[in-house]
């Protein structure tokens, strides 16, 4: 039995019409909601359902146009190009200053790049121009072949496309790998440390989850919101963990080891506030936008 909306027979234009914007408005509704989450790796895969919907009621209706898709493409590919461009010629501007915003939107997509350093950031423009690049030609190109009915070559200059974009976004995780995995600052860690040191982090967990993973010992936080937890909030579990500038200055000053680890725009001022001398101000490691000191 020939079941859905899009495998019913006698499918009118109007009903073709209205189901489309339903789907639509289904894919815009998920694509805003995930646009605004922070943590995106869990809320996308609920994305693909429309666009698996749309795919089977493209094909089942034979209505496959490539028309529409070569657009969006070229216009997404020329956007990209101009936001490289602006990106470059103010390089020592947003991008460059983008570690040490001191508003940073904590809540959402944009935090992921206001967080990045300059070194990344000159390292990502060259990709995002050859993405928009690609982006552009890979457009032109299917709306040449689909005004030639050439569905075939359609499919292998998409195909391309996603190979290229594969190869960049490799290259970019590589990149940016510091400034969203604590493999290094764990690395750096425990290269260094006495089995009772001290690991003291700016922050909150859920900001940087990975650490737990890579390093096999107690951290603690500081500046950070114990009642955001629920654990923490109810049940006073970890509690403890969460410290007080004061008592991060005292654990400092004594004889344990601790390590401490900061974003780099706030170096200046705990060297200030612990009271540094500027040989003791260099850090032993920098990861992304984050910095490691230790006391001894």
């Amino acid at each position: 039995m020939r079941m859905g909306f899009f495998c019913c027979p006698g499918f009118s234009s109007a009903g073709f019409f209205l189901k489309g914007c339903g789907i639509w408005s289904w894919f815009v509704v998920v694509a805003l909601g995930i646009t605004f989450a922070n943590i995106q790796d869990y809320y996308l895969m609920i994305a693909w359902a429309p666009v698996a919907i749309w795919m089977a009621w493209a094909v089942t209706k034979n209505a496959i146009s490539y028309r529409w898709p070569a657009i969006i493409l070229s216009v997404l590919g020329a956007s990209g190009l101009l936001i490289t461009l602006l990106l470059t010629v103010g390089h020592g501007g947003a991008a460059s200053d983008s570690s040490s915003s001191p508003s940073l939107i904590g809540d959402t997509l944009l935090n992921v790049f206001q967080v990045l350093p300059p070194t990344a950031w000159r390292g990502i423009l060259p990709l995002l121009a050859l993405a928009s690049g690609s982006a552009l030609v890979a457009g032109f190109l299917v709306f040449h072949f689909d005004r030639q009915r050439r569905t075939d070559l359609c499919l292998a200059a998409f195909g391309l496309f996603m190979a290229a974009i594969f190869a960049i976004g490799t290259r970019a995780m590589q990149i940016i790998e510091d400034q969203f995995s604590s493999a290094r600052v764990a690395q750096l860690i425990d290269a260094r440390a006495h089995p009772e040191s001290v690991v003291i982090a700016q922050g909150d967990p859920n900001e940087k989850t990975t650490i737990f993973f890579y390093l096999s010992r107690p951290i603690f936080w500081m500046d950070g919101h114990p009642n955001i937890e629920f654990a923490t909030r109810s049940l006073g579990i970890g509690r403890d963990h969460y410290l007080t500038r004061d008592q991060v200055a005292k654990a400092w000053g004594t004889n344990e080891q601790v390590f401490l680890i900061i974003e780099a725009s706030a170096l200046a001022e705990w060297n200030a506030y612990l009271g540094l001398p500027s040989e003791r101000s260099t850090p032993i490691g920098v990861c992304g936008s984050r910095v490691i000191l230790v006391n001894r």
